[in-house]
């Protein structure tokens, strides 16, 4: 894609609703030339993201770590996301070291339902990182009680949903 498509394409996506954000990534380990293609498999696998609508990345050259065996490396990474619930999706799921929002370059609005997917999102997010942190940790029977609060919290969440209406903003 020339310049001028992906100005289009840019220009576009931010009239919809989507954003333009640079994303910086690090890796650490052993082999400088495996975390080159590490990285570049990554970025890769960013592009197919649900939401994203187009991304790309510069590796830079992996660093030798002072007084140890490591290497490190880190990307930049353009991401054009379709709506913000996509950009916190990747930030949950890949944890970028910083996030720059290039545009738009003003306020940003967001409609209900994009505020209620990324609250959903950051609820999921939480509650999986609990569950495995207390179900790796506690013993089985307290597991057990746990894992018995967790199902009726899904029950209630279910009728909640029903009564509520899914998308009702939609």
């Amino acid at each position: 894609m020339n310049k001028d498509e992906f100005a289009k394409l840019v220009e576009n996506t931010i009239e919809e609703g989507g954003l333009l954000a640079m994303l910086y990534f690090d890796i650490h380990g052993p082999d400088p030339e495996g975390l080159k293609g590490t990285m570049a498999e990554f970025i890769s696998k960013l592009s197919g993201v649900e939401g994203v609508v187009y991304s790309f990345g510069e590796i830079q050259p992996p660093l030798k770590m002072e007084d140890e065996e490591l290497y490190s490396t880190m990307s930049e990474v353009y991401v054009l996301a379709k709506d913000f619930p996509t950009l916190s999706f990747i930030s949950l799921n890949y944890s970028p070291v910083s996030i720059d929002i290039m545009k738009p370059e003003k306020d940003f609005k967001m409609s209900i339902t994009d505020i209620e997917k990324t609250l959903g999102r950051l609820a999921h997010f939480s509650l999986t990182f609990t569950s495995t942190y207390l179900t790796k940790v506690l013993k089985p029977e307290e597991r057990e009680k746990y894992l018995k609060k967790l199902r009726f919290r899904e029950e209630r969440g279910k009728e909640m949903l029903k009564k509520s209406g899914v998308n009702k903003h939609e």
